[in-house]
């Protein structure tokens, strides 16, 4: 029986100011900053590991993170204690025990993404969505059907020769409010900058740049050159993930 004592934590950040999730040397990260905030806590290195690797500028509601607990401390130091010694750009909403194998990246197994576009332009909004012009959701909503199920996403996102690219898209929707559009999309797995470059390729089919059936083409193509854009990551949020057991 493992008796090794897991916490997962629950975690919110204005990802504006960081160079992303993964720790990178000389650079301000939220790894970084949840670690140096636990070693003050505890007064020992732990390393954390975080559901998903979000990219610089890229907000989360609900990262989920997990690390070994072995100080005996109680979780409320996990949750209060912690948000305490955090700078005030990330906030741990809820601290718990988990199962001694718990690992919050490796054990997830649908993420979701939600990309906030601004229907007018604004200052107050610009660290937090996107104005990319006029949308036209309909095409964009016809050509995103091309990406459900399981496929290779080497097209779509920034390539990377350590890992293979499949990953089965579960969800994908467009929700039109008065003054913002959301995009949401949910998954087993997401690469680098994959979201952002999917939704550079459906504004192109929005904008009539492309047509509908040019995304299987582009996704049959594994070529991230017959793809669009890179989007802007202020309007993209990790708000939701997904475990077999909860």
């Amino acid at each position: 029986m493992n008796h090794r004592r897991v916490i997962r934590l629950t975690v919110e950040y204005d990802g504006s100011d960081f160079s992303g999730w993964q720790i990178q040397p000389k650079r301000r990260t939220v790894q970084g900053e949840m670690e140096k905030a636990l070693k003050q806590l505890t007064g020992r290195g732990i390393s954390i590991t975080g559901s998903g690797r979000t990219d610089a500028g890229v907000h989360a509601l609900a990262q989920v993170v997990s690390f070994p607990e072995e100080n005996g401390l109680p979780l409320i130091a996990y949750h209060k204690g912690l948000n305490r010694l955090l700078p005030e750009d990330i906030m741990v909403h809820e601290a718990e025990e988990v199962a001694g194998d718990f690992n919050a990246r490796k054990m997830a197994v649908r993420r979701t993404y939600r990309y906030v576009f601004m229907k007018n332009p604004g200052v107050i909004t610009r660290r937090f969505a996107w104005y990319s012009g006029p949308l036209n959701i309909l095409p964009m909503e016809k050509a995103g059907k091309a990406l459900l199920g399981e496929h290779d996403f080497t097209s779509f996102c920034k390539p990377d020769k350590k890992e293979t690219h499949v990953a089965e898209i579960m969800e994908m929707s467009w929700k039109s409010l008065e003054n913002q559009v959301y995009f949401t999309i949910a998954g087993s797995r997401f690469f680098h900058h994959m979201v952002r470059i999917i939704l550079g390729t459906l504004l192109e089919v929005g904008r009539g740049s492309r047509e509908v059936e040019e995304i299987a083409e582009i996704l049959a193509a594994k070529d991230r050159r017959r793809a669009g854009r890179t989007i802007p990551p202020q309007g993209l949020y990790l708000c939701r993930i997904d475990y077999e057991n909860g």
